[in-house]
């Protein structure tokens, strides 16, 4: 769980360059991000994890209205 993590931070901070830091993120443009990053971790995420319904989802997702 640590190094998907890990892979969240560093694939984050590389996303967060094309985004308005200062931005508001709405639902649907979260979600989107939300499940484009999704995408991109598949290779380092057990893909149980991945599951809509799984609170690591709820984790990430708050975790990019954290690091806005």
């Amino acid at each position: 769980m640590s190094r998907s993590y890990k892979f969240h931070h560093a694939c984050w901070e590389h996303c967060a360059k094309r985004f308005n830091i200062g931005a508001q993120l709405g639902l649907e443009l979260e979600k989107y991000i939300t499940d484009y990053l999704l995408l991109i971790l598949l290779a380092e995420t057990p893909i149980s994890l991945l599951d809509k319904n799984d609170v690591f989802n709820y984790r990430f997702s708050a975790g990019l209205r954290i690091t806005f």
